[in-house]
């Protein structure tokens, strides 16, 4: 049967033609009707990612709650007496402590080669244990020794990139290209949850256990979950024996990514494609607004207010909730205009980026304007609204861009977002040396650059459409060619 491309398509998208007088053509082109979700094993994929991502979260960000503690004056109930701060850390210590996290995401690329090699669910569970026990050994390697206590931070960060990479490839395996907006919103969501979570939780348990019982409950969580990622969700549908024969040849089907054999990468293909460093592009300057926004929060809010831990976790997962509300929304819009025809799914991200970048660098600029804290963060809120779009449209152009090679894209994707967080949060930390409003605008203002260069970047050259050097490889005439590429 004779295949040709068709690359101008009136959606900009690119389709497989084939004879449409063969036989073999008519059978392949009969739609699979999709299983229902509720219940499904794509459901119960979704809940365990869901949940993996909550404590993936969890175990990230109590540290931004818990060094405010750490470095923050006591004063005892009923007494004019104050406490000294058990470590009396200046900005860029603090700095560091917060961005040694993402150091370990510098090394992300590791991480797609062990996720290709091991696969999504057992590397998942692998990096989970490995996070728990770092995270378990914070407080004894604090007291040993500033710099093992940065080491542990540097292994944690290292394991928990590796674990959005295993998620990430999970995806691409998992979930069908009809519904892969959805049900990837759906189980993304736990990043937002697990913010919204972790913020008011180290903060109470901070204040009124002390911040070792905050790393001590975080550090347990992940092997929890390592053990229920292990017992309910394989690598691969195929290797699953609960899952249903009709569900299992629907998501066959309908992912790109279908093959259980190790993939040979394309390198110089993925590192020459103009697409791939879009969406690299696009993750540096949303790690770069979320650092000013919800990483470095608690020190903002610390230094306008003066408030203690308490309240400062719960100010602080405001914007969290926000996310949290606005991602089952986010996902099954974008499903709907997109399986409709009404908009190709390149220029649906490309407008959500554009709204909520410029916006970002608006309300940025208006806030240096304003000395009303209570103003300040309420436009911190509608930024996270419209930002909320950014982490699920970098996650779905990962997995359509090059579906056999999600992997290696999504590892080169979080060393970017890595490195993104590592120099806002030292630059941020250098900037604000004397914790004055000031500082924080010009902080304000230079997110605001970032936000539109990375505006101009993504429009001009992003794509959400699967590449024709990483469909060469995948072309199989037992697939329905509409399933080929998404749009």
């Amino acid at each position: 049967m004779e295949k040709t491309y068709a690359a101008d398509q009136p959606n900009g998208s690119l389709k497989l033609l084939e004879n449409q007088n063969d036989p073999a053509s008519k059978k392949t082109s009969n739609t699979t009707m999709a299983p229902p979700l509720l219940p499904s094993k794509r459901i119960l994929v979704v809940v365990v990612l869901f949940l993996s991502l909550v404590v993936s979260q969890i175990v990230r960000n109590h540290i931004n709650i818990t060094v405010v503690e750490m470095t923050s004056n006591k004063s005892l109930v009923d007494s004019n007496i104050t406490i000294p701060p058990e470590f009396d850390w200046d900005s860029t210590r603090v700095a560091l402590v917060i961005s040694m996290f993402a150091y370990g995401g510098l090394f992300s690329f590791l991480g797609g080669f062990m996720v290709n090699f091991f696969g999504g669910s057992v590397s998942c569970a692998v990096f989970m244990v490995i996070s728990g026990i770092t995270t378990l050994l914070h407080p004894y390697a604090l007291n040993v020794h500033f710099y093992y206590f940065l080491a542990c931070r540097f292994i944690t960060g290292l394991s928990q990139t590796f674990l959005y990479v295993s998620v990430t490839e999970m995806y691409s395996r998992w979930f069908p290209l009809q519904e892969r907006s959805k049900l990837v919103s759906f189980s993304f969501n736990g990043s937002n949850v697990g913010v919204a979570i972790v913020y008011p939780f180290s903060g109470y348990v901070a204040h009124r256990w002390g911040w070792e019982t905050v790393f001590y409950v975080t550090g347990t969580l992940p092997l929890i979950m390592a053990v229920i990622c292990l017992l309910a969700v394989k690598n691969h549908p195929s290797q699953d024996k609960f899952i249903s024969k009709e569900e299992r040849e629907y998501i066959i089907q309908g992912t790109d990514n279908n093959k259980l054999t190790k993939t040979k990468h394309p390198y110089n293909k993925i590192m020459t494609s103009r697409p791939v460093w879009s969406v690299c592009c696009l993750s540096f300057v949303y790690m770069w607004i979320v650092t000013n926004l919800g990483v470095c929060l608690p020190l903002y809010v610390k230094d306008l207010t003066q408030k203690n831990t308490d309240e400062i976790g719960w100010i602080s997962a405001i914007p969290s909730v926000v996310y949290t509300l606005m991602f089952p929304i986010v996902g099954p819009l974008m499903d709907h205009f997109s399986n409709r025809g009404i908009m190709s799914l390149t220029r649906i991200h490309k407008i959500m980026v554009t709204i909520a970048f410029t916006s970002a660098t608006i309300f940025f600029i208006a806030s240096t304007f304003l000395s009303n804290f209570t103003v300040t963060l309420s436009f911190f809120v509608v930024i996270d609204i419209l930002m909320s779009t950014v982490p699920l449209i970098s996650e779905i152009v990962v997995v359509n861009v090059a579906p056999d090679h999600t992997s290696i894209v999504a590892s080169l994707m979080f060393f970017f977002f890595s490195l993104s967080a590592i120099l806002a949060a030292t630059v941020i930390g250098l900037m604000t040396s004397h914790h004055t409003v000031q500082e924080w605008n010009n902080c304000f203002y230079l997110a605001s650059i970032v936000a539109i260069i990375g505006t101009v970047i993504f429009v001009k050259f992003g794509s959400s459409r699967a590449q024709k050097w990483a469909l060469s490889s995948n072309v199989n005439e037992n697939r329905r060619p509409s399933l080929l590429v998404y749009f």
